[in-house]
């Protein structure tokens, strides 16, 4: 795997079970030095292979309901098309695609540019645009932050981080959000902003950024992260995991199976995002395969048993030029971009 070795994908994958533990616990799980985990860590993260941060509530982000948008370009147009979509304010996610349209994006309303004005108005008149058609989500069953690759770790390895998550990162109230974008102090908010820039960051590093003392640091740090609102996450390309191939699914069901749909896709290990969207599909799936053969199986075998699915269409992921609002360069690497929430 490129730009990365075996130690690092594990860490990698540990990680995405639980982005906030500390390094003495990952230490453990991998069977490495306390001092071995931390320069991988920061190898990574100064190459920019992966980085810790934060999924935050579109709520909080004070942003419309999220929609996908799909843009075909004239001939010749496509990357610059694809580079004007990402500079796009609110624009959180751009592919570059292999099937009906040339592009998917995934799209946040802001205050200034509501979604009609976004998708009627704004993305037509980039030149080289030749038609957009978009689609609101209604709901999500799984979000990219959740996604986990695979075949990383042993099981004895995946059973010990459930609880280091837990000691690291205080859960939110079962049954969704606990509190809602206006219940956050502003300390909070403080707090929110610094974790979508470093989901790692500790109790001391919060209370040095805020001058504020530890203890308010850490009171302020447990309310965020048990309001629901914002999740650690780590962000790294499927393909450094050796998952290279993305996909995108738009499917149509019967509307009696998709509740069943939704659950099972939400459990499916190379779905990375499953929506319900209100368009022409009832269903949209982002996802990752290792390689062809994963993806044929993935259409034929885990969507072609389900006698729920009508019709199905199937982009192959040519290029990722923006994931989780951070620009993706050509070999897969992200950028340290500033994150920063509104006020």
């Amino acid at each position: 795997m490129e730009h990365i070795d075996d130690v690092d994908a594990a860490l990698i994958a540990a990680l995405q079970h639980a982005p906030r533990a500390p390094v003495g616990g990952l230490a453990e799980v991998l069977g490495a030095s306390a001092s071995t985990v931390s320069r991988r860590l920061a190898g990574l993260r100064g190459r920019g292979v992966m980085r810790v941060s934060a999924s935050v509530s579109w709520s909080l982000r004070r942003t419309g309901h999220p929609v996908f948008a799909w843009i075909s370009c004239e001939p010749g147009s496509v990357r610059t098309v694809a580079a004007a979509l990402s500079a796009l304010p609110g624009m959180q996610s751009v592919f570059v695609l292999a099937g009906s349209a040339d592009i998917q994006c995934l799209a946040h309303p802001t205050q200034d540019m509501d979604a009609a004005a976004l998708v009627l108005d704004v993305m037509p008149q980039i030149a080289g645009v030749a038609r957009v058609e978009s689609t609101l989500i209604l709901a999500t069953s799984t979000r990219s932050s959740e996604w986990r690759a695979p075949g990383l770790l042993t099981e004895a390895q995946t059973a010990q981080l459930p609880a280091l998550r837990r000691a690291s990162e205080p859960a939110a109230p079962a049954g969704g959000e606990g509190r809602g974008p206006h219940d956050l102090r502003p300390i909070e908010l403080r707090v929110a902003n610094l974790l979508v820039q470093d989901g790692r960051m500790s109790v001391n590093d919060i209370a040095a950024a805020l001058e504020v003392t530890r203890t308010t640091a850490r009171r302020a740090l447990e309310g965020v992260l048990t309001s629901g609102l914002v999740r650690p996450r780590v962000d790294v390309e499927p393909r450094f995991l050796g998952f290279p191939l993305g996909f995108s699914a738009s499917i149509r069901s019967r509307p009696s199976a998709l509740a069943e749909l939704l659950e099972e896709l939400a459990g499916n290990v190379h779905a990375r995002m499953v929506a319900m969207t209100a368009g022409s599909s009832s269903l949209v799936v982002q996802g990752n395969v290792r390689d062809e053969a994963g993806l044929r199986s993935f259409i034929s075998d885990d969507l072609g048993a389900h006698p729920g699915i009508t019709d199905l269409s199937v982009s192959v992921v040519l290029q990722t030029v923006k994931r989780n609002w951070r620009p993706i360069s050509s070999e897969g690497l992200t950028e340290a971009t500033d994150l920063r929430l509104p006020e």
